[in-house]
């Protein structure tokens, strides 16, 4: 169980130009463990505070997907090209895509 507070909160000038965006998140667990995300050491992390004791989890960044290697190399960022999918990656897809149209609104298998 997790209990949830998230806010945001604009102040604005008589104008109605000027914003200012602050978040507040953080999660209260059914054993009394709060949860914040904080950056230590420019690092993310999930703390975990109780009654005076601290728990840090580092937050493991996901590997780049085929579309990061591909907006890298398209604001050149990279030189070459990466193969973006192989033939069974792009087939299944195809074969997802024909699935749903062929049944619209039912669940379609990825395998």
């Amino acid at each position: 169980l997790f209990i949830t507070w998230a806010a945001d909160l604009n102040l604005l000038e008589e104008g109605g130009n000027y914003r200012e965006h602050i978040d507040i998140w953080y999660a209260v667990t059914d054993q009394g463990w709060r949860l914040t995300s904080e950056e230590l050491d420019g690092n993310a992390t999930v703390v975990a505070s109780r009654m005076g004791e601290k728990k840090i989890f580092p937050l493991i960044q996901p590997r780049r997907t085929h579309f990061d290697e591909f907006i890298a190399r398209v604001n050149g960022e990279q030189d070459s090209w990466h193969v973006l999918a192989s033939l069974e990656e792009a087939a299944q897809d195809i074969r997802i895509i024909r699935g749903c149209g062929a049944r619209p609104g039912e669940a379609v298998s990825f395998t």
